[in-house]
């Protein structure tokens, strides 16, 4: 999965670890290299990230806005002699990209894009827009919003083929998505509560098809390293991560990926979500999360480390071979019990799931967070039942 490829061992902070879920991903990769320790800031002092055998430290500080957030990490950096800053959340790259300049002066920052390019990349239709301005497929797609209907300079509601989709321009992980199968059912939808008042949604044709990710760590535009996946087994949510994917090779995908984030002139990772269109096997693109992925443990299992691609690089060292292996299954922890316990039941997806495929293994040596995790909850419900 990884190794300590990096000639002198490096201490990373990270800046932003409220998320818990996300923080401990990225630490599990980082503890691939055990030479290299972890540092994690956070605004939440009793997370369970602390619990994490690969968490050196959690550096609890309640900044009320980003000039103590900087001011707090240069005392950490200085005080714990940090190498590396690596942001991991949306909020975390956008400061880091906004404030860089004032951090590098006291230490190295991973790759991140330019502000106006997380900015871009974040919203549905600015991206859409880029995609068409470079011939990149795309959904046929419309801006729209509650209170306006279609919004100016988007394409006619006419050229939209239903079953649509309702997607919010700037959440993520399939939150928000509302799915219309035509035009009365978009006006119902205008007129209820499923979608948020002064918010802007895309309207997009809903391409029938296999869902695809590409996720990359790229340089100035050009991609060194990348996974691909392809779905085995739906999301039981809608228009969420699927409970069971394969690490695929896929030429066209991944070379439509590459002209994107050549577009975007991108820096550090992003996940680009596809899908291939069962009516001509074209990939179209969705969208893009400017950040660390859901599947960061697959891609981790699937031989390419992010989080230390990235690491290494803001220190100036040749990244190693982080080729994927095609063929490799995944089942994100959270999946992965559900789907063992179906097919012991006799009612297991079409896919063949084995354990070896499954991400229990990070929890298994790593078990305290996710311990501390349920403790914390049992505790809060019991709580709310005995008051």
């Amino acid at each position: 999965m990884g190794i300590d490829t990096s000639s002198q061992p490096i201490s990373v902070l990270i800046p932003d670890g409220e998320d818990a879920t996300n923080a401990i991903r990225v630490l599990r990769c980082l503890g691939q290299a055990p030479r290299n320790t972890a540092h994690v800031l956070s605004k939440v002092g009793r997370s369970c990230v602390r619990f994490s055998r690969h968490c050196t430290r959690l550096h609890y500080y309640p900044s009320k806005n980003d000039d103590d957030w900087i001011d707090a990490i240069e005392r950490i950096v200085r005080r714990c002699k940090i190498n590396v800053v690596l942001p991991t959340t949306l909020r975390g790259i956008r400061l880091i990209s906004q404030r860089g300049e004032a951090i590098s002066r006291f230490c190295a920052i991973a790759p991140v894009a330019k502000p106006d390019m997380v900015e871009l990349a974040n919203d549905k239709w600015a991206l859409y827009q880029l995609a068409k301005q470079h011939s990149l497929p795309v959904p046929p797609s419309a801006l729209i919003r509650k209170t306006e209907g279609p919004v100016k300079g988007s394409p006619d509601l006419d050229s939209i083929e239903y079953p649509a989709l309702l997607k919010p321009t700037s959440l993520r992980g399939g939150f928000g998505i509302v799915k219309v199968d035509g035009p009365s059912d978009l006006h119902s939808a205008m007129s209820d509560n499923r979608i948020m008042e002064d918010s802007e949604y895309l309207l997009q044709s809903y391409i029938p098809g296999l869902m695809l990710s590409l996720s990359v760590f790229c340089i100035s535009g050009e991609v060194l390293a990348y996974t691909l996946w392809k779905e085995l087994v739906p999301p039981k949510q809608p228009f969420s991560l699927p409970q069971f994917a394969e690490y695929i090779e896929d030429e066209q995908a991944v070379n439509i990926g590459k002209q994107l984030v050549s577009a975007l002139g991108w820096n550090g990772v992003a996940n680009i979500n596809l899908v291939l269109d069962q009516r001509d096997q074209t990939a179209r693109i969705l969208e893009v999360n400017p950040r660390f992925w859901r599947s960061l443990l697959g891609s981790l299992a699937a031989g390419v480390n992010f989080p230390l691609a990235a690491c290494l690089s803001a220190m100036g060292e040749e990244l190693p071979d982080m080729r994927q292996t095609p063929g490799v299954r995944f089942a994100p922890p959270s999946a992965s019990l559900h789907l063992l316990l179906s097919r012991l039941s006799g009612k297991g997806p079409a896919a063949d799931f084995r354990l070896r495929d499954s991400g229990l293994g990070f929890i298994c040596t790593d078990p305290l967070p996710e311990l501390a995790h349920v403790l914390h909850a049992t505790g809060s419900r019991i709580r709310r039942v005995f008051g």
